[in-house]
């Protein structure tokens, strides 16, 4: 697939995604960024996606947060969720990356406004990122389980889409397509769904939409 088609099939996971998600109530609201935090990972396709969708302001606020703050606290993955389901597939338990809600806020984000910059390009793990209870009150976001279910479901897509790229903080990989050879950390090479982390119970549940996904994809495996 090429690079025009992947992105437009990387929109339409989107749309998909937006209409999964749209039965569950959820508590987010404009202004509400407790979850904007630098703790966000795209995928290589992803960054594309975004790069169309930001101004030059944007692309001088990132580089001024990389390299004025090059110590800036960011989860760096050193695996994939696709890569985590194989290790639970040998019987292995991954090892969680290091995270904090205190590493906030994201460098695309208006912190007077509490708005995102480059909302109707924003990744898929801020697409998914929801909870049914205000976060800022609350100190965490509360998900119901078909919501996580679903989460996982269109991260592993979403890396699936893009095998063979990257997958890294948002700050880095950015930085690294905007301006190539800029950041030096180990970026986890992307790879296909050895099997799709949905419970049994789910399963059938979850096939419509499963269907409906499969058009976008090379066969994908279940659990």
């Amino acid at each position: 697939m090429d690079p025009a088609s992947r992105l437009l099939s990387l929109k339409e996971l989107y749309h998909l995604q937006a209409a999964a998600f749209q039965p569950y109530q959820t508590a987010c609201k404009p202004g509400c960024s407790s979850c904007c935090t630098r703790n966000v990972v795209i995928t290589s396709l992803e960054a594309d996606f975004i790069i169309q969708g930001m101004s030059s302001d944007n692309s001088t606020r990132l580089q001024s947060a990389f390299l004025n703050q090059p110590a800036l606290l960011r989860l760096q993955p050193r695996i994939t969720m696709n890569t985590m389901a194989s290790l639970y597939m040998e019987g292995e338990e991954p090892q969680e990356d290091a995270a904090d809600p205190a590493w906030w806020p994201c460098p695309l984000m208006d912190t007077d406004q509490k708005t995102c910059l480059v909302y109707e390009y924003r990744p898929m793990a801020c697409r998914c990122m929801v909870s049914k209870i205000n976060c800022e009150t609350s100190g965490a976001a509360d998900m119901e389980e078909g919501l996580v279910i679903l989460h996982t479901l269109f991260l592993q897509l979403t890396e699936h889409l893009d095998a063979n790229g990257r997958s890294a903080s948002l700050l880095d990989l950015l930085m690294e397509r905007l301006f190539p050879g800029s950041v030096s950390i180990p970026m986890p090479e992307n790879r296909k769904i050895p099997m799709l982390m949905i419970p049994g119970s789910w399963q059938q549940k979850l096939r419509p939409l499963l269907e409906e996904i499969q058009s976008l994809f090379t066969p994908i495996k279940e659990e």
